[in-house]
């Protein structure tokens, strides 16, 4: 071992070993000199019988650089001082190479960080490869619709039916985002509700304090809260004695709360979940009557040791529909059971795909531009090669010298892809960070970005990509012209027909390498065009409304506060107000933005809705509509032209007619070629409407 060590260390102090070799040689030298010397030969004949008896100096310091190093190592050090030369001297060579490269491996190495932490990291949790979820998929109720699919909800009572019944399920619990209020602390901190078995399900444990048990959950318990690391610190000043404090909470989305809840813990600060914004946790509280503070939540489980996700499938496919026998869509829906991180990732995985393989051409295209680039190079080197064979350089020799120089290179366009690609990273994380926007659910949202960055594992990806891509754009220059007589190079000149472009091979192969570059370069322009087309005609289409200078923003009110009534109250006050701010024209107030969907449509009838007693309620109508509550002026300030009938007035809502307005679509499919305005319509399931 200390042979091998100090066999490694003299390849990188190549210096002070040379210079203690040639001592070594001289001295030998000397010695074998003296001793002829003695034997009676003059100076001149001692000095050359030492040297014939020594014998060649330069295979002596061959001998005994492989004896005190490892050769291989030293001819590579050789060969990359030689090649950092050569860069050097051709420096815009270089400089495009390099830039080419970096393009192509900065790329990759941004997009493999986000696939990295998104698709190929498991979430931070023991075995979270065990927790599922259970999916519903509705299908399409009307021609031309498109199919609900989103995460199963539960009543307390389903979900303690389906964690009696269900054997391959260890734990069963439910997660429902919320948004409070910490009085004097936030204007708003995103929250979940979560049962006791949450905590126990993702093998997690306090910083400090505890989490929440069964007894939390029970009629006329204490109101209790959990804290994240970061809510501890920002609002509770990283307080150690914070458990047992109490916090003064608002419920802002969800049932109403009790404003005074009792801290009885601190997350570590790698606990996130469901999301990086979730901020507190509290439990759902039983009521007297045996119903929950939450009427429904999405249900979490974990599996059972031992059981594949298809056998649980099967028995939780089956429970579920039992359980849930008589709601709605339940005989049309079709259930299913995933892993939690598929079912987190699945709206961006697709993308995340696309652009990996987007970016994989563009490194096979600048690893093909920069061989066409070294091929030319190398044709113009070919007389240098020829000279290095006629000296004694084998074939596999130069063709390790001039990969030494590609893949020198190669690192050099990684190193500087890297830098690219922090950059890149830093800039998709900012321009993806918004404001907690739970209204527009999951589809929006891009899970684990406040992870992705440029870590170990991207870093050996930017390594071995960058090796890669020199070993690929320089073994094809290599073989290609090493492979020619040393005799017959030497003889041409660098500029006649038989050398450098004249020759037809080289032609040949550069031609091919050019058609391939174009090719590659014609897939991504096609790709590329397709998707700007694409855009173009999404930012083409009439939404119906003029969203240019038009400003929106979202008032978020504690629900026990604000009933309806005094809620209305205070969005009159507040675009009365707006509408005095200069530069405002107009102002008004909806309880949902145009182009998202709600969870709630309202089936809209000729006649009442009579329920049949008995009878589970009757689904909706196939392509129920969505529908918007918005004031009076809406429809001015978002654009919206009024093409019969009229607009809202001051007299309608409460006290006056109840009125709707509907959408063209809407008058073409249900009134024919009558006219609707002034029909009669029924809205909602009300049986008194």
């Amino acid at each position: 071992m200390r042979r091998f060590i100090l066999r490694l260390l003299n390849v990188f102090r190549h210096g002070p070993a040379e210079r203690d070799l040639g001592r070594e040689v001289e001295s030998h030298l000397a010695f074998l000199e003296d001793e002829h010397r003695r034997r009676g030969l003059t100076a001149q004949e001692a000095r050359l019988a030492a040297r014939r008896t020594l014998g060649s100096v330069g295979l002596v310091e061959d001998l005994h650089r492989d004896a005190r190093s490892f050769g291989w190592l030293e001819d590579l050090r050789l060969d990359l001082r030689h090649a950092l030369r050569n860069l050097r001297r051709t420096p815009a060579f270089t400089a495009v190479a390099v830039i080419t490269l970096a393009l192509g491996i900065g790329a990759n190495t941004a997009i493999f960080s986000v696939v990295n932490t998104v698709l190929l990291r498991p979430l931070p949790y023991e075995h979270a490869d065990r927790l599922v979820r259970i999916v519903a998929t509705v299908p399409a109720q009307a021609p031309g619709g498109v199919p609900r699919r989103g995460i199963v909800r539960m009543s307390a009572v389903e979900l303690d039916q389906l964690r009696l019944h269900a054997r391959s399920l260890s734990a069963v619990g439910i997660v429902e985002p919320t948004l409070m209020n910490l009085r004097g602390r936030d204007p708003r901190l995103q929250g979940a509700i979560v049962s006791a078995e949450f905590f126990e399900m993702l093998r997690v444990r306090p910083l400090m304090g505890r989490v929440f048990t069964a007894d939390d959950e029970a009629p006329g318990a204490e109101s209790v809260i959990l804290l994240s690391y970061d809510t501890w610190r920002k609002h509770f000043n990283g307080d150690p004695d914070v458990v047992g404090r109490t916090a003064t909470v608002d419920a802002v989305l969800g049932p109403p709360v009790r404003r005074e809840l009792t801290v009885i813990g601190v997350m570590p600060p790698t606990f996130q979940f469901p999301g990086s914004q979730t901020k507190v946790w509290r439990p759902p509280q039983l009521t007297a009557t045996g119903g929950r503070g939450v009427p429904t939540g999405r249900v979490l489980a974990r599996l059972a040791d031992n059981v594949s996700l298809s056998s649980a499938a099967a028995e939780v496919v089956t429970l579920v529909r039992e359980i849930r026998t008589g709601q709605r869509d339940n005989a049309i829906a079709s259930y299913e059971l995933v892993g939690e991180q598929d079912e987190l990732v699945k709206p961006v995985r697709p993308a995340l795909l696309v652009l990996t393989v987007a970016v994989g051409f563009v490194l096979l295209l600048a690893c093909v531009n920069v061989a066409n680039l070294l091929l030319a190079r190398t044709a113009a080197r070919q007389r240098e090669l020829a000279v290095r064979g006629a000296l004694g350089a084998g074939r596999g020799r130069l063709v390790r010298h001039l990969l030494t120089e590609s893949v020198a290179l190669g690192v050099l366009g990684g190193v500087a892809g890297t830098l690219l690609a922090v950059g890149g990273v830093r800039l998709l994380r900012s321009l993806a960070t918004t404001i907690s926007r739970l209204d527009l659910g999951n589809q929006l949202s891009f899970p684990r970005l406040d992870e992705v960055g440029i870590d170990a594992s991207v870093l050996a990806f930017s390594i071995a990509t960058s090796v890669g891509a020199g070993v690929l754009f320089g073994l094809a220059p290599a073989l290609r012209h090493t492979r020619s007589d040393s005799a017959a190079a030497l003889r041409e000149g660098a500029n006649s027909p038989g050398s450098g472009f004249g020759r037809a091979h080289r032609v040949s192969l550069r031609g091919a390498l050019v058609v391939a570059e174009i090719g590659l370069a014609m897939v991504l322009l096609s790709g590329g065009g397709l998707l700007i087309r694409s855009f173009a005609m999404l930012s083409g289409v009439d939404a119906g409304y003029d969203p240019s200078n038009v400003l929106t923003f979202q008032v978020a009110l504690p629900v026990d506060r604000y009933p309806t009534a005094r809620l209305k109250a205070f969005a009159e006050e507040l675009v009365t107000r707006l509408r005095s701010v200069p530069g405002v024209e107009r102002a008004a107030y909806a309880n949902q933005l145009p182009m998202v969907s709600l969870v709630n449509s309202f089936p809209l009838r000729a006649t009442p809705f009579v329920p049949i007693p008995g009878q589970p309620p009757e689904p909706p109508p196939p392509g129920t509509p969505d529908a918007r509550l918005v004031s009076r002026d809406y429809l001015k300030v978002m654009g919206i032209r009024v093409v019969a009938g009229r607009d809202f007035a001051e007299g309608d809502g409460p006290g006056g007619p109840r009125v709707l307005l509907i959408s063209e679509a809407l008058a073409r499919r249900d009134f024919a070629d009558a006219s609707p305005v002034g029909a009669t319509v029924y809205v909602g399931r009300d049986p008194n409407p």
